[in-house]
């Protein structure tokens, strides 16, 4: 026979979501970080073109930056899908 389970308790809910960002934070660092420091290489890769390559510079930083936003909204978002509170 099945045993009744408890439901959760709210604040082990919040710890849980509060872990859940901080390693969203440290991960989208983490790739931020990588990002960032393979992106000036990399430039050479997909244009032989000097001017090209200096225009790219700016958005590659910015877009690595991004990443460090990235990691924390893509776990906000599954955390309000796994709460019901997305509407």
């Amino acid at each position: 026979l099945p045993t009744p389970v408890s439901p959760p308790h709210p604040l082990s809910a919040r710890a849980a979501a509060s872990r859940l960002l901080a390693i969203g934070l440290l991960l989208g660092s983490a790739l931020a970080a990588v990002q960032l420091a393979s992106s000036f290489a990399l430039l050479g890769v997909f244009s032989p073109l000097p001017e090209v390559q200096a225009a790219a510079k700016v958005p590659s930083v910015i877009g690595s930056l991004l990443q460090v936003i990235n990691g924390v909204t893509f776990i906000g978002e599954g955390v309000m899908i796994g709460t019901g509170s997305h509407t």
